[in-house]
């Protein structure tokens, strides 16, 4: 359900994380991710978490989840990322039974990231996506959402079936 994931598929209380160190993802095609309906998974082209200073650009990812009963999500940055710079890709057709349809979410414990020069169009949710956890309500090992920048991104035809072209979720 994963094209490209780097770093930890969940958090752990207690664990000493090793980060992801200077890490390129360029010049990727991913598309036709999909399950079927019964199994309720989620499609995500690059999943990255627990990383220092990645760099994501010039990627291609399109045509998610039109049968699975799940999420998609073109590129899903999380977990204590830090300084990642997410920029020139273009991202289209994530569909949604249920979930987020997004093109980018840079979620939970994600600080310091830039995201930018992107085209999104035609996704069932969010062309753009966050959540945050409360202080109060976050998981162990997950940094709080802070300092993350979205400039000069196109999204086009998106929140098809809910949320809006650039969806701010969170506790």
């Amino acid at each position: 359900d994963r094209a490209i994931c780097l770093g930890m598929l969940q958090t752990i209380t207690g664990v000493n994380y090793t980060w992801v160190l200077d890490v390129v993802m360029t010049g990727n095609h991913i598309y036709n991710l999909d399950e079927p309906v019964s199994s309720y998974q989620q499609c995500f082209g690059i999943v990255l978490s627990y990383a220092s200073a990645p760099i994501i650009q010039y990627n291609l990812c399109h045509d998610f989840a039109a049968l699975s009963s799940g999420a998609s999500c073109g590129v899903f940055v999380w977990g204590d990322t830090r300084n990642a710079v997410i920029a020139h890709n273009e991202i289209y057709n994530m569909r949604r039974i249920s979930g987020d349809g997004m093109g980018i979410n840079l979620d939970s414990g994600s600080q310091g990231c830039v995201v930018e020069f992107k085209y999104i169009h035609d996704c069932d949710g969010a062309g753009l996506g966050t959540y945050a956890y409360s202080a109060g309500t976050k998981p162990a090992g997950i940094a709080l959402w802070r300092n993350n920048t979205f400039r000069y991104n196109v999204v086009q035809d998106c929140a098809k079936d809910h949320m809006g072209s650039f969806a701010v979720l969170g506790d």
